[in-house]
């Protein structure tokens, strides 16, 4: 532990003012033991003999997996916290909502409630039961007050969700606050959502201002699979009505790996390819450019109904167009 001076920063100066007594946060530089980590650091007023506040005692380092294990209501600050949530929802414990509402609780990342104040927790945990197990997307972000981080949990349906997933929605959150730093951990429970939990490092002091919603649609996109897109692709490109009519053709006619090299846009383009071959006597082509590719870097789709064309009789034709 060490005793500092009282900071100018505006949540230390908001601290200091309140009737707290303790703070928890992180510290903004990742720890070189056990984790690779931002530390947790608890923040403990020093009063002078004449009760005013003179200073503060940091205690920086890792919460232990115990503390993690624990039942929020078995940590007496986070409890005092849930007390006052609870009583002020007037929810029956034993209640439907009450129960929805505890079982919220129980499974709310153990550094949020330790970290947020009572108000930023109720709004949370309200947004989180609300959800009533929907197959929803929903995106929580709280700034801390010191000013280093911005936390984002972010709930998606668990069928959903995948590393691939986690990866896009993090660097979407990322663009969006200007931040590569990211701590993230993700956690599946009986529910049907699984979280995703980013820490963002920030410049001290920054003023954040995220547009919630359009991240939650963007995010939406995100979790789509790929059929999904390509049925939005074939009806904005034909139509609602020829659209449904292609997909429902289409839909099964992509393997997995077509999925993982082409987006859904780029099959609208090959089905209208397939679509003018009717016969095993034609071939259909096109000779493009990849977006962002170099330019003397082309690609060429070939087509042909029910058999691939050997390449010992494409190559030589390639050769000679130049």
């Amino acid at each position: 532990a060490s005793i500092v001076e009282i900071a100018s920063n505006k949540g230390m100066s908001d601290f200091h003012n309140s009737k707290d007594v303790v703070f928890f946060s992180k510290s903004a530089t990742r720890s070189n033991v056990h984790r690779g980590v931002y530390p947790d650091y608890i923040v403990i007023k020093k009063f002078n003999d004449k009760g005013q506040v003179c200073g503060e005692v940091r205690f920086l380092g890792l919460f232990t997996y115990a503390v993690f294990s624990l039942s929020p209501m078995e940590i007496p600050l986070v409890r005092k916290k849930v007390d006052a949530i609870i009583g002020g929802m007037g929810v029956d414990k034993d209640g439907y909502y009450g129960k929805n509402l505890i079982r919220v609780i129980e499974n709310f990342p153990k550094e949020e409630l330790f970290q947020s104040d009572v108000e930023t927790l109720d709004q949370n945990i309200r947004s989180i039961a609300s959800i009533n197990e929907r197959h929803v997307v929903r995106l929580i972000v709280r700034q801390d007050p010191f000013g280093s981080f911005v936390n984002c949990m972010v709930y998606v349906p668990r069928d959903l969700y995948n590393t691939k997933t986690r990866l896009k929605i993090q660097a979407l959150i990322g663009n969006a606050l200007g931040s590569h730093e990211c701590d993230s951990t993700s956690y599946f429970s009986e529910s049907t959502l699984a979280r995703a939990q980013f820490v963002f490092r920030i410049d001290d002091g920054a003023s954040i201002e995220l547009d919630v919603p359009a991240l939650e649609m963007a995010i939406m996109d995100i979790t789509k699979n790929w059929t999904e897109h390509l049925q939005s692709a074939l009806i904005e490109h034909f139509g609602e009505s020829q659209g449904i009519k292609t997909f429902n053709i289409y839909k099964d006619a992509f393997l997995q790996g077509y999925q993982e090299q082409f987006d859904a846009r780029a099959a609208v383009g090959d089905i209208e390819m397939l679509e003018t071959l009717t016969d095993e006597s034609r071939i259909s082509m096109n000779l493009y450019r990849h977006i962002g590719a170099a330019e003397d870097h082309m690609r060429f789709k070939v087509m042909h109904l029910h058999e691939s064309l050997e390449l010992s009789y494409v190559i030589p034709i390639l050769e000679n167009l130049g």
